[in-house]
């Protein structure tokens, strides 16, 4: 069975509103440094999929055709499953450095990684709808455009002020919906809180409605400080997601220099896009650990400063 582990809280700052951007950014940046030895021997493990990854390139060539889907499938399944356990226990060790009173500590953790795995499903599912009117609006705008003749400028200006407002829908989802994967570390019932049992048979199966639970939970976290929670995401995300890009950008320069573009490519010719997942791989296991920092900050700030009508 799952338990809840209660941990005493360090001493941490204070402040009297939510965290202030640059504290924020600077609060995670540190204390990313801090932790990078015990988060880092966590994050590696996302280099078995990419190293999965490259094998199944190699192998690809000498496999039957019965098998390739079999071996095409293996590094998607590896990295769906090895990429929720990194997360898991990545969330567990910082909400728990953080001070966070009640974490999920589990003995085993198959049946979490399940229940994350699902809770992925959902929300991207959740996401794919509230994109929904953005995709029409890029299959439809040309065909009006077309249709009616509009000069290239008039369109340029039409198509940018449309697609600012057809993703408007998926950027509130997007906010609201953030903190999800806290509040499954976090809530009373363990990895329990998205399964059901059935009364005929004592099956454990997914429940869509106590799925939703959790997503409601990161909604009403976020309501009515909708900006507030946007500029904290936005501002601090752009910054690691630089650093992010510069050090991709060093491992594929580093790459490229030593075994040379052309055995790249041939490695990798098999499966697309297989070789920016490799180095895309190598990026998280470096920085996964800042962003779950930084989301955990945040989460912790919201929590600790609930939402009242004149708030900022």
């Amino acid at each position: 069975m799952p338990t809840l582990r209660r941990t005493s809280p360090p001493t941490t700052t204070t402040y009297s509103g939510l965290i202030p951007v640059r504290e924020l950014i600077r609060v995670s940046w540190a204390t990313f440094k801090q932790n990078w030895k015990q988060t880092f021997n966590i994050s590696i493990w996302l280099l078995v999929p990419a190293v999965v990854l490259l094998a199944a390139s190699l192998l690809v060539q000498f496999t039957p055709p019965i098998l390739l889907p079999l071996v095409r499938i293996a590094p998607l399944i590896t990295g769906l499953c090895i990429g929720a356990w990194v997360s898991l226990r990545l969330m567990q060790l910082i909400l728990k450095e953080e001070g966070e009173p009640t974490v999920l500590q589990e003995p085993s953790w198959v049946q979490p990684v399940g229940s994350y795995i699902w809770l992925q499903i959902l929300h991207r599912i959740a996401l794919i709808g509230a994109s929904l009117p953005l995709a029409l609006g890029i299959i439809g705008l040309p065909i009006l455009a077309i249709l009616a003749n509009i000069p290239k400028g008039t369109f340029l200006i039409i198509a940018t002020l449309s697609m600012a407002v057809l993703s408007i829908p998926a950027i509130w989802l997007v906010i609201q919906l953030a903190f999800w994967p806290f509040f499954f570390m976090t809530n009373a019932e363990g990895s329990h809180a998205t399964f059901t049992t059935t009364e005929q048979s004592n099956l454990r199966i997914p429940s869509f409605k106590k799925s939703i639970r959790l997503f409601a939970q990161s909604y009403h976290l976020v309501k009515g400080r909708f900006w507030a929670v946007l500029s904290r995401l936005l501002f601090p995300g752009l910054t690691f997601l630089l650093l992010f890009l510069a050090a991709t950008f060093t491992v594929d320069t580093i790459f490229g220099l030593i075994i040379g573009e052309a055995k790249i490519n041939t490695i990798f010719k098999t499966i697309p896009q297989g070789y920016a997942y490799f180095i895309g791989s190598i990026g998280q296991v470096l920085f996964l650990p800042l962003f779950i920092t930084w989301l955990a900050k945040l989460f912790r700030s919201l929590k600790q400063n609930p939402h009242t009508p004149n708030a900022a």
